[in-house]
């Protein structure tokens, strides 16, 4: 029983469905968002064309390869910005944006307001919120 168990063939997972090796993707962007993360090397890491890859993510998530990334730091950059005061320079760097000039811009175009707006505002809620609290 051992023997047949040990020789039987079973897929951990189907690394043909797309659903399947889009799950492997996003899980290796949420845990490794501030890492160097493109189409190319995601492609890479599940041995799938950059153009398959392209098209199934985007059909699955609804988003590009590209855009989700930018989308997941960002997000990972607000609960920063709203919880450590970390500088806006060292979190680009820290959520994965070479440049924090890059990261200023596209915080601002995602956010409608700066990082440093984004802190201080966050700031001011948790005061005016520990105010009614009292």
């Amino acid at each position: 029983l051992y023997q047949e168990y040990l020789n039987r063939k079973t897929e951990l997972y189907n690394i043909k469905d797309p659903n399947t090796w889009v799950s492997l993707l996003l899980e290796k962007i949420h845990s490794d968002y501030a890492q160097d993360l493109s189409l190319i090397t995601l492609s890479r890491y599940i041995h799938i064309n950059k153009t398959t890859v392209s098209k199934y993510f985007k059909i699955i998530t609804g988003s590009s390869v590209t855009d989700y990334i930018i989308n997941y730091r960002l997000k990972c950059a607000c609960f920063s910005l709203a919880t450590t005061e970390i500088t806006v320079k060292e979190l680009a760097k820290v959520c994965g944006f070479k440049q924090p000039s890059y990261f200023i811009r596209q915080f601002t175009a995602k956010m409608k307001m700066t990082p440093t707006e984004y802190r201080r505002q966050c700031v001011r809620n948790r005061k005016y919120m520990m105010q009614q609290s009292k």
